[in-house]
């Protein structure tokens, strides 16, 4: 199908060599270890990148490093974590009567600080203070072991894997200012939680355990695979673990963008017609592994899956104006979401649209410029702050010199209507204003 203006967004159009990457999907350990960087840091960037992260730094996002900085001085010195014993199954009183909770019931997630180490990292690193490094290696040192203790306990970290993720970039982030006897107190048994939490038929079952896939989120315990293996293979402590972890985490995560690719068609549909999901936490499973392959080995595989690119034509047809509050865009309400005010979750837009300029500005313009537009129209100009390090890898001045569409291209489209074949979702309008008339049929099980 055309989309706006003319056809910018057909993924038809566009004719890419596979990389190599993905060419050699089923490649053994050797292909695989050997494209990967000797040295750390080599997750999110590199010895080669980090110094355009500085500059970065001290430019167009110096309020995130004062931000940052301020966070990372309210942390104590001496981390202590909680929560990570067996789980109390117990009533509850509501409204409505008492119900007993169950192994099915959302739990509190174990107190760690995963994420906090990574921002003392960062802190190290743009300021070379010592007192950053010793929080974030207390940190990593305090959280393994409230990994290990939950997992004795069969209790679930929590239900995302990214303060885990974040955890092994912070080990990465760090590595070069650790001595050997630190390293290996991190990362061996960290890496062997990873491994204690996978799936499997002889585990034991985890409290709320997250085994999201790679057809929905890809945000559960499956995830931290390619993560783990990353972080910590070729450092001489676990180098056999590390490269199991590699190869496989490596496959699901090709299997994942691939997915997502296909479905997309040629509209540019996520795995879900669902805001909170799609415009939420699953962007983050593509572009972290991106990421991390591009800082790895040096290669951009964004291009091999031009489907991905499309995502923003999603959003755009399924964006109804809001004149009135225009920081608070409206959508017909779907899945999950209800009807109580029918609100465009977009506080993580900002963010996701500058995560596609930057991989697809070369491979695809058009989609680029429509993710600039999107951007334009987020109600917060900013990071949303789940991933440190983003604000310094895509925060670029001029923003690549990716010229967004004017209003009046955006408005007065020939197209009035978009079929999303893997959504079973079909978009009509009148035109993209406020007084426009907005409908969407959606197919049910």
């Amino acid at each position: 199908m055309r989309t706006p203006c003319g056809t910018i967004l057909a993924a038809g159009s566009l004719v890419l060599a596979a990389s190599a990457m993905a060419a050699d999907a089923s490649a053994g350990d050797a292909a695989l270890t050997e494209r990967i960087r000797k040295d750390h840091p080599r997750m999110f960037f590199n010895a080669d990148t980090w110094p355009r992260m500085k500059e970065n730094a001290k430019g167009p996002a110096r309020a995130s490093l004062d931000a940052l900085l301020k966070r990372v001085d309210s942390y104590p010195e001496n981390p202590v974590c909680a929560d990570f014993g067996p789980v109390q199954f117990h009533e509850v009183k509501t409204a409505g009567g008492t119900h007993k909770t169950t192994a099915a019931s959302p739990i509190v997630n174990v107190k760690e600080w995963g994420s906090q180490a990574a921002e003392c990292a960062l802190a190290w690193r743009f300021t070379g203070e010592r007192r950053h490094l010793e929080k974030a290696r207390k940190m990593l040192e305090t959280s393994v072991a409230a990994y290990h203790a939950a997992y004795r306990n069969r209790r679930a970290v929590n239900w995302y894997s990214t303060s885990r993720i974040l955890a092994l970039c912070a080990y990465d982030w760090i590595w070069e200012g650790l001595s050997e006897d630190e390293r290996r107190a991190i990362i061996v048994p960290l890496v062997q939680h990873v491994e204690d939490v996978q799936p499997g038929k002889d585990k034991p079952n985890i409290v709320r355990s997250n085994c999201s896939g790679i057809e929905t989120g890809f945000y559960g315990v499956s995830s931290l695979l390619w993560y783990s293996g990353l972080a910590a293979y070729g450092d001489g402590f676990c180098d056999d673990l590390a490269r199991g972890q590699l190869r496989r985490g490596r496959a699901l995560c090709l299997k994942m963008v691939k997915i997502r690719s296909d479905g997309a068609g040629d509209d540019g549909a996520l795995s879900s017609a669902v805001p909170a999901y799609c415009v939420g936490a699953y962007p983050w499973a593509h572009f972290n592994f991106f990421h991390t392959w591009l800082s790895a080995t040096g290669e951009n595989p964004a291009p091999s899956y031009p489907g991905l690119a499309l995502f923003p034509n999603w959003i755009y047809w399924t964006w109804i104006q809001n004149e009135a509050r225009p920081d608070m865009p409206l959508y017909c309400g779907f899945g999950d979401d209800q009807h109580t005010q029918n609100a465009f979750q977009v506080n993580r837009l900002y963010e996701h649209m500058s995560q596609y300029i930057h991989f697809f500005r070369d491979a695809n313009l058009a989609a680029a410029r429509l993710a600039a537009s999107l951007r334009d129209r987020a109600p917060s100009k900013s990071f949303a702050g789940d991933w440190p390090m983003y604000p310094f890898i895509l925060c670029r001045g001029e923003e690549y010199g990716v010229k967004p569409y004017t209003p009046d291209e955006l408005e007065n489209l020939p197209l009035h209507a978009r079929h999303f074949e893997s959504l079973g979702q079909i978009v009509m309008r009148s035109g993209w204003k406020g007084e426009s008339t907005y409908c969407t049929f959606g197919e049910t099980a």
